[in-house]
């Protein structure tokens, strides 16, 4: 990911957060559900930060705190946190590992739904 890309990435998460903090998640759902550009830019941040420690350092404290709407995507950042705070690297094998260590794997599902957010990426 360019730094110029990422900046873009940064300022989309902090405008989503800054819009979560005062209207709250609710009112980004339309009848219930995560409107696709809301659910592209959760996939695109969490495919971002697999396999690149520099991009998930730098986005980490953005998507914390109710960033995630999408259940799935919510297990898959505490995976990816847990990671990270024991050193790990996160990748597909590690966040599986994570998943399945929770009982997780199959709820947000399983490998195709990790090798999809790893497709992701943003360059």
């Amino acid at each position: 990911m360019t730094k110029e890309n990422l900046e873009v990435l940064k300022n989309k998460v902090k405008a989503r957060k800054a819009f979560i903090l005062n209207e709250g998640d609710s009112k980004i759902l339309i009848n219930d559900k995560l409107p696709p550009e809301e659910l592209r830019l959760e996939e695109h941040v969490l495919g971002n930060m697999i396999d690149s420690i520099p991009t998930f350092c730098e986005l980490i404290e953005e998507v914390t705190d109710g960033f995630f709407i999408e259940s799935r995507n919510q297990k898959v950042i505490a995976a990816l946190t847990e990671i990270f705070t024991y050193a790990g690297k996160p990748n597909i094998t590690t966040i599986t590992s994570e998943l399945k260590k929770s009982g997780e794997f199959n709820s947000v599902g399983g490998l195709s739904y990790l090798e999809y957010l790893a497709n992701k990426k943003e360059s």
